[in-house]
């Protein structure tokens, strides 16, 4: 079946919360799965049905989400601390997400 392995790989990533990586790229990812960048793309845009950056940027908030249920000192935090703390390279990214 078209992408069952794929799609395997990509539960394991967010599993493990491998999107936490400030330098992830589609061609970094692609490479880890052993597979080409374009194909990968597909497998995200046709079942996730987002590009893969909100595709990272999704998974990213959802983790500062449930950071900031577990942790409620974040809540104190500024935007830009929390953004860090989401891994996101800096503020803009985050409050766009």
């Amino acid at each position: 079946m078209l992408g069952v392995w794929a799609l395997k790989k990509l539960k394991d990533f967010e599993i493990n919360n491998k999107f936490l990586n400030k330098k992830i790229t589609l061609n970094s990812l692609a490479k880890d799965f052993n597979t080409n960048s374009n194909y990968l793309s597909k497998i995200i845009n046709r079942f996730k049905e987002t590009s893969f950056s909100n595709y990272i940027n999704n998974l990213k908030i959802e983790f500062i989400i449930s950071e900031i249920r577990r942790k409620p000192i974040l809540r104190k935090y500024t935007i830009k601390a929390i953004a860090n703390e989401a891994y996101f390279n800096n503020a803009e990214p985050f409050s766009k997400a």
